[in-house]
């Protein structure tokens, strides 16, 4: 894609995300009774414009694409707009993708995140200097890597998140903020080799571990998973209720936290299955990177109208999960997923 306007791109999406429509109004008002006064949003990102280098054609396809410029000012007034009445914190994490200058996002964010947020900086998997150097600073406090920042993407937990850094964060207590390089299943050899190579090094798996090709037989693996007390999971953009209801029954409570995903939260879509790419969004608004004809071959069912914000679809899933699985503890398991937790591993 060539000379897109991404600022005026934001604003457009950021502007129809404001607009919520009667029946999300409805549900924020019914979280308002749900959710505790005081959350921890553990998986937020930022950028500025200021810092945005070059967008890759890779990026450019992607929903986040939506929102490159996406600053702490925005981050403030959607939630005040989503959670009102609430005090809300936040970890806030760098866009980690190629065409953004990482270093000076960490510092502009590391520079301005005081006593009620926190900042989990964003490593480069090929500048092993500057990400040992950047974790010396006293206002880390976690660590992320992503996979997506080489093309081809990186294909082992190692490839991106080298022993010689772990060595550091482990030594250092420093979490890690780990996105899978693919399936929980493709992914469980080297992810368990990790917990118990620094097995004080605590790993937080963005997104529950679920993935675009995630599949039921998945499941059981988080029942194995959950012997390893280093191992921590946010519920950042996981929209299907029951898998993540069945994630409950497997994983404990005491170390899921809740997250948004922010600003990729704040796209209207509607989740489907592609035979080839997994699980895909698409929406009836024009966001720059859908594929209309991807969709229309497959012969989608989609919705006449625009469907919710994912932040909305998210906590549904959430309040559902709590509600199926905590049952009578629902007061204390929401105060561990919407802040305990999140405090503890990242030292709010």
């Amino acid at each position: 894609m060539k000379n897109i306007d991404y600022q005026l791109l934001q604003q457009r999406y950021l502007e129809y995300a404001e607009n919520q429509s009667e029946l999300e109004i409805d549900i924020m008002e019914k979280f308002g009774a749900f959710l505790p006064d005081e959350i921890i949003d553990a998986h937020t990102h930022y950028n500025d414009f200021k810092f945005l280098l070059d967008v890759p054609p890779t990026l450019s396809a992607h929903l986040v694409s939506s929102f490159l410029g996406f600053n702490i000012g925005d981050s403030d007034k959607f939630n005040a707009l989503l959670y009102p009445e609430k005090k809300v914190h936040c970890l806030r994490i760098p866009l980690p993708f190629q065409g953004i200058n990482l270093k000076s996002v960490n510092d502009h964010l590391l520079s301005v995140s005081y006593s009620e947020h926190r900042v989990a900086v964003a490593g480069i998997p090929t500048d092993l200097v500057y990400t040992l150097d950047v974790l010396k600073n006293g206002n880390v406090s976690a660590l992320k890597m992503y996979h997506w920042y080489s093309h081809p993407p990186y294909k082992e937990i190692y490839d991106f998140f080298s022993p010689e850094i772990l060595e550091v964060t482990q030594s250092g207590n420093v979490p890690i903020i780990l996105h899978l390089p693919g399936t929980l299943a493709k992914c469980e050899e080297c992810l368990v080799r990790l917990l118990l190579d620094f097995p004080r090094q605590r790993v937080v798996v963005a997104h529950m571990g679920v993935s675009a090709t995630s599949t039921l037989d998945d499941l059981e693996i988080y029942r194995k998973l959950s012997r390893y007390e280093n191992l921590f999971m946010d519920t950042s953009m996981v929209i299907d209720p029951m898998v993540l209801t069945q994630i409950f029954k497997r994983f404990p409570l005491q170390r899921i936290m809740y997250g948004t995903d922010l600003p990729l939260s704040l796209v209207r879509g509607q989740a489907y299955r592609h035979p080839e790419f997994g699980l895909r969004i698409f929406s009836s608004y024009p966001y720059h990177w859908i594929n209309p004809r991807e969709v229309d071959e497959q012969g989608v069912e989609l919705c006449g109208v625009s469907p919710m914000l994912i932040h909305w679809q998210a906590l549904l899933s959430l309040e559902n999960a709590i509600r199926v699985v905590a049952k009578k503890q629902q007061e204390k398991v929401k105060e561990m997923i919407f802040f305990n937790t999140a405090k503890e591993v990242y030292s709010f």
